[in-house]
């Protein structure tokens, strides 16, 4: 029973792609050992998990691989154990965190399996399995290959982050192209409905909303890159928190106006939200050829350049300025709250009113 077929490995691995389980029984009965590995390092195991096309016998060719003494943290060439490739069902996880699978071993790419279940996102039973994975110990701060974060894939599934986030997991760890989870969720075109509730979620847990990545982007970039009324709504709730307009760059106005995804009306409301923060008007750069640009609004930023700051903007936007200095990056509303002013001030100072 332990002869190799060329490249595949053994008969037991056939039978168990093919989801015989009495031909299983009968080959474990007569002697085949479940922990022989293939050329590329796969045990029987690992092909019984990974099989996402599963047959009705899974799940119990499973059991008697476990039963027969497979070895749950063997890895492949990959460096996968056969967790990572059983995170598409939750009864064949449970089956291999009863046996003792190891929760934070990573892979080649160093994912673990907490990083391959949570970028499943939607995918079925995607939050009972990250909750037995977080349960028996995964790590939610270990970084993958581009120092990506279990967080940084769930920011499709509301319920996943907030179990992150119940588990202690960093909001504020950056990939390799310096972004946070809060970057990806502001820049989100899709699945739109919980991107405030994550927004929220996030600065109020401490996330920094003016780290820069590697083009030197804050998360404000890219929450006012589209239509939508909810992106003009999580920009209120960036600036609201502190988001410092002056890490905009001053073509920030030029890409607005060559953006035709935006609604010129959004336009407006976007250039009146940057400018009510202290955003210096004085930055802008006109196009060079103005026929390309939206002649609304740049006549709305023309007119908007030789208006004189009232007392009270240019109040607010000092308060702000020191604020965000003093909080280093940090949210700012509770440090508003603290201010020894009356609360309708506290309300001008934090909400922007235009």
């Amino acid at each position: 029973m332990l002869i190799f077929l060329t490249g595949w490995g053994l008969p037991l691995h056939i039978a168990i792609d093919s989801f015989q389980h009495e031909m299983v029984r009968l080959l474990l009965d007569s002697g085949s050992d479940p922990r022989i590995q293939t050329k590329w390092n796969q045990t029987a195991l690992h092909i019984a998990t990974e099989n996402r096309f599963q047959g009705k016998n899974t799940e119990e060719i499973i059991e008697l691989l476990l039963e027969n003494g497979a070895n749950v943290n063997l890895q492949d060439e990959m460096n996968r154990t056969a967790l990572h490739g059983a995170v598409w069902n939750v009864n064949i996880v449970k089956l291999l965190l009863d046996h003792g699978a190891n929760v934070n071993l990573q892979d080649k790419c160093s994912r673990t399996a907490l990083h391959i279940a949570t970028a499943n996102g939607i995918g079925n039973n995607t939050e009972e399995i990250t909750g037995l994975l977080l349960a028996h110990g995964a790590k939610v701060n270990l970084q993958d290959e581009t120092n990506r974060t279990a967080l940084h894939g769930a920011v499709w599934n509301v319920n996943i982050v907030k179990l992150l986030l119940n588990h202690g997991v960093s909001v504020n760890l950056q990939d390799k192209s310096y972004r946070t989870a809060l970057h990806i969720t502001t820049a989100k075109r899709k699945r739109k409905r919980n991107i405030w509730d994550f927004t929220d979620s996030f600065l109020e847990l401490g996330a920094y909303d003016d780290f820069q990545d590697e083009i030197d982007r804050i998360a404000l970039h890219d929450a006012g890159k589209t239509s939508e009324r909810h992106n003009l709504d999580i920009t209120e709730l960036l600036l609201e928190h502190g988001a410092n307009v002056n890490l905009l760059d001053k073509k920030v106005f030029r890409n607005m106006e060559s953006n035709r995804d935006i609604h010129i009306n959004n336009k407006i409301v976007l250039c009146d939200m940057f400018m009510a923060a202290g955003y210096p008007i004085t930055k802008y750069e006109e196009p060079r050829d103005k026929t390309q640009a939206d002649q609304k609004l740049f006549e709305h930023i023309q007119n908007r350049k030789f208006e004189t700051l009232s007392l009270s903007s240019f109040s607010r936007i000092c308060i702000r300025n020191t604020l965000i200095t003093a909080s280093d990056g940090c949210a700012i509303t509770s440090k508003i709250t603290q201010l020894d002013l009356p609360k309708q001030l506290h309300v001008y100072i934090e909400r922007l009113q235009l």
